[in-house]
């Protein structure tokens, strides 16, 4: 049975014993955004990924081979970009980000 994004981040959300409202005001998003994310209407983009996974530690890997959203919509050099990205210091990876930003589109 898979496990999709929403379902990693609502059990991760349990084990604390935080309620949605709780974990939204820790994760510095609206209770309708993480509400969205749980019931997978919505996915996270990187830098928000990136924070969630921060506060509530899952496994990068074991949600992306198992949610069906993410591997539908990310490419083998976009899973390999994150799990750089998540290798490296929070200046790297605003730096990173500083630089992407001004890439021209």
């Amino acid at each position: 049975m898979s496990t999709t994004f929403g379902e990693c981040l609502l059990q991760a959300i349990q084990i604390r014993n935080l309620s949605q409202k709780e974990a939204a005001k820790m994760l510095n998003l609206s209770p309708q955004t993480l509400n969205n994310y749980i019931l997978n209407k919505r996915t996270p983009d990187l830098q928000t990924l990136s924070h969630i996974l921060e506060v509530f530690p899952m496994e990068p890997n074991e949600i992306f081979r198992h949610d069906n959203s993410y591997d539908q919509a990310s490419s083998e050099e976009e899973i390999e970009l994150l799990s750089i990205f998540r290798q490296m210091n929070l200046e790297q990876q605003k730096f990173i980000l500083l630089m992407l930003k001004e890439l021209p589109k």
